[in-house]
């Protein structure tokens, strides 16, 4: 009888599974690619070459054409000249991009999900304290549901008090609702400003405030810091100062953390919850 909202997830589970793939094509590839440059900067240091006339010797040379649609013929419109270094933080550049908008892919499928239970739970099954207030008819198509995802997710979690139970006392140590208020967040910024936090401040603000953790002065501190962990502060590099990182980085010489990987089990976590608690509700209510 309740075998929609079992295949929902399941179906959940496989299109994050593919983005985890597609995730770690991404960063093999990278690393292969890496070690191809590095194996050529070697090549490179050994060359017999007067240092002034070395290092003043691009090593790597990228040219870009076009064909000019007045003439027909294939033009050079600009090159770049890299040392093996440059080349390297570009394709660290490029792979975090890539991470980006895997993670945008994540959570609007994260999105679906919920409009999907909504549907079952208040279209299939008649939920109706469940319903949304401008949904009484219970008729609502999905465009239309897609506007109010949050208020869906906010009337899950009154009418079903277990889910603000358990997204906060769960065994990943994790409040869950706070990385998913931190990943639509995200999802926004990549989308409309090109994956880069322009008022950290604001944006800080705005996850604490959207997670219900503004006002708790004990654990503001502890969540400011986990969102700056996601964002290039480093003046070194100012061109970079507010993207949003998803680069993997070394815990110690045998574990890495996967930050993608880690925020995508985040939506699963909450999902999952999700799924258990609204199960209860039908077998309740039905």
């Amino acid at each position: 009888m309740y075998d929609k909202l079992k295949e929902r997830y399941e179906n959940f589970l496989d299109q994050i599974a593919k983005l985890k793939l597609s995730y770690r094509i991404t960063s093999r590839t990278f690393e292969c690619f890496l070690n191809e440059l590095s194996k050529k900067q070697a090549n490179f240091d050994k060359l017999n070459l007067d240092l002034t006339e070395k290092w003043t010797l691009p090593t790597n040379i990228e040219n870009y054409y076009f064909i000019n649609p007045y003439t027909g013929k294939t033009e050079l419109h600009r090159n770049n000249q890299f040392d093996y270094k440059e080349y390297a933080e570009q394709c660290y550049i490029h792979r975090n991009k890539q991470y980006q908008w895997l993670l945008v892919d994540g959570y609007e499928l994260f999105e679906e999900y919920i409009i999907d239970l909504y549907k079952i739970c208040c279209h299939h099954f008649k939920i109706k304290h469940l319903r949304l207030d401008k949904d009484k008819e219970g008729d609502m198509d999905n465009m239309e549901l897609k506007k109010y995802v949050n208020k869906i997710i906010v009337k899950f979690r009154d009418k079903t008090p277990n889910i603000k139970i358990d997204e906060k006392n769960n065994k990943t140590g994790k409040n869950l609702f706070f990385y998913v208020k931190m990943i639509e967040q995200f999802r926004h910024i990549i989308v409309h400003k090109n994956g880069k936090v322009s008022d950290v401040d604001t944006i800080l603000k705005n996850i604490l405030n959207k997670s219900g953790i503004t006002g708790n002065k004990e654990l503001e501190p502890q969540y400011k810091k986990i969102i700056q962990g996601y964002i290039y502060t480093n003046a070194e590099k100012r061109e970079l100062l507010g993207v949003i990182v998803l680069e993997d980085y070394k815990i110690n010489e045998i574990v890495s953390c996967r930050k993608f990987e880690g925020l995508a089990n985040d939506l699963l976590g909450y999902a999952f919850i999700l799924s258990c608690n609204l199960l209860l509700t039908l077998k309740n209510n039905t």
